[in-house]
């Protein structure tokens, strides 16, 4: 009876170490891109932040659909507010989340 509940324990904490070991594996591949489509927006505003890494810039996207997205923009300054832009909006399978990128920008 001791000797099947010491196999009992072994067992428990290989799977526990399987699955703490598993779980970054699984979050990545989940969060992998769902969908991806392209969107129509005007350029509005801009904006920055900063933080350990540096500075960031983003540029405020008024999309065709009336809904307004920040997309991360390496240099805020070669735009023009005002100035139509082709997005891709990917969407994460995982939790649901939008992330613009800037694809075109139109004359």
């Amino acid at each position: 009876m001791i000797k099947h509940r010491n196999v009992m324990k072994r067992i428990e904490k290989i799977v526990t170490i399987l699955f703490l070991v598993s779980l970054p594996f699984v979050v990545y591949f989940t969060s992998l891109t769902k969908s991806v489509q392209k969107m129509e927006g005007q350029v509005v505003d801009f904006g920055a932040y900063t933080n350990e890494q540096g500075i960031h810039s983003f540029l405020m996207v008024k999309l065709d659909t009336n809904r307004t997205v920040k997309v991360m923009y390496e240099s805020a300054s070669g735009f023009n507010v005002g100035k139509k832009v082709l997005l891709n909006e990917k969407t994460t399978a995982f939790f649901g989340m939008k992330k613009y990128k800037i694809i075109k920008w139109y004359e």
